[in-house]
């Protein structure tokens, strides 16, 4: 458990304001920051109370709010911008996470006295217009301002609005100064269209911003199968993800791929995505996506010079599988242990390519759809996403139990189960 208090710049405590505890972890060879447990915000003393967290480290996190879209410039205050905000501050009083102090938490802990004091920033506002075909009607209009950087804590930190004037015109307001992406998303019945625009904000208010949503091109493509197909292959979708964050915000809706395999993505946009297909049953993996001759599983569909086609996305159905137990130092079945599968480089970069089970009450596990490559597997207790973290995964490396799956393989291992404090790597 950790408490304090929020000041102001005067000393004065304040009130409404959102605590988070955040875990730093490593993905891609980057560090990210992420928020976990409850979060708290602070009473009228400016008191809060974070509780129930894991033991480990943490750094803390204060956020306020004060209202930042204005769909439409109304009233005598239009167009101006309030003389500050509050801006995202970590303790002990840093706006930068980089250069915050972190706390260590051991099991049963109680943290008092974490006070820290938040200060206003000069914020500006920024204006203009979306424009959009008619069939999105203006109710279906929205807009994210994004912090770019720490990928973790973007969720945290992004402010949405519905665009509620007839012209598409937009004021966001108390924007303190930084690097952010405007992103505009318009929703139809069936489909959806956006963009996005990287802005930097300085000290001065930035007017007639606009956003021209266009319809975007056609992507035809078709799934075929090595192997049997499932029995029915309209339960299977195919999304086009944002190849950086993995997210299938800005690309166009998922479609359901048809009974003669084809299917057809509509709206995709100017972007570098990701095919990604759900639906699939336990034992089917997506061996590769083509576009003509090239592959681009891995490298991404470039839609930035205009959309080709067809996309040819090749499933099949020998996915390997292990199945295993987890034993303690006593050789004694361990329930309850998250048993990781972790790829071998370059794949260890990506998250989805980490698969993670719980052992039954006789302490077996079983992963059913593991695609051909080199892993190692992990048995211990640990927090969710602990092991994406390299610095996390090097002390232990030595430990992990290497799998060789091939298509069809069907693996068994016996693990030892890590401890909490795993014997150091020798220099």
């Amino acid at each position: 458990m950790v408490t304090g208090r929020i000041l102001d710049e005067d000393r004065e405590p304040l009130e409404h304001i959102r605590l988070s505890a955040v875990r730093s972890i490593s993905r891609a060879g980057k560090r990210e920051f992420w928020p976990t447990g409850r979060g708290a915000v602070t009473n009228d003393l400016g008191e809060y109370r974070l509780f129930d967290l894991a033991p480990g480290r943490y750094y803390l996190q204060a956020l306020h709010w004060s209202g930042a879209f204005v769909s439409q410039p109304q009233g005598p205050s239009a167009g101006k911008a309030p003389a500050g905000v509050y801006v995202p501050t970590y303790y002990p009083g840093t706006t930068d996470i980089a250069n915050a102090v972190s706390i260590e938490l051991k099991a049963g802990d109680q943290m008092h006295g974490m006070d820290f004091t938040l200060f206003k920033q000069r914020s500006v506002r920024i204006a203009g217009h979306v424009t959009y075909p008619a069939q999105f009607g203006r109710q279906s209009v929205m807009l994210s301002l994004e912090p770019r950087g720490n990928v973790g804590l973007r969720w945290t930190l992004t402010q949405h609005a519905e665009i509620e004037d007839p012209n598409g015109a937009f004021e966001l307001t108390n924007i303190a100064p930084g690097s952010y992406t405007l992103n505009a998303i318009a929703l139809g019945k069936n489909d959806r269209i956006s963009a996005r625009r990287q802005i930097v904000v300085g000290s001065e208010n930035i007017d007639n911003v606009v956003f021209a949503l266009e319809e975007g091109a056609t992507l035809p493509g078709r799934v075929v199968f090595e192997g049997p197909p499932p029995a029915n292959l309209t339960q299977i979708e195919v999304a086009l993800r944002d190849l950086d964050r993995n997210q299938i915000r800005f690309g166009p809706n998922p479609c359901k791929v048809k009974p003669d395999g084809t299917f057809m993505l509509g709206n995709a946009g100017t972007d570098v995505y990701r095919a990604a297909v759900g639906g699939l049953p336990d034992g089917y993996y997506v061996k590769s996506v083509r576009i003509g001759d090239d592959e681009v599983k891995e490298s991404g569909i470039d839609t930035t010079n205009g959309v080709s086609g067809p996309l040819v996305v090749t499933v099949s159905a020998k996915a390997g599988q292990i199945e295993g137990v987890v034993l303690n130092a006593k050789q004694q079945p361990t329930p309850g242990a998250t048993v990781v599968l972790v790829p071998d480089p370059p794949l260890r970069d990506r998250e989805e390519a980490h698969q993670d089970v719980t052992t039954d009450q006789y302490g077996r596990f079983l992963i059913r759809t593991i695609e051909p490559g080199e892993y190692k597997l992990f048995a211990w207790e640990v927090e969710p996403d602990d092991y994406l973290d390299p610095a996390f995964l090097r002390p232990v490396e030595r430990l992990g139990w290497p799998v060789h799956i091939v298509e069809g393989s069907r693996e068994t291992a016996a693990l030892k189960l890590i401890p909490a404090k795993p014997p150091k790597v020798p220099k």
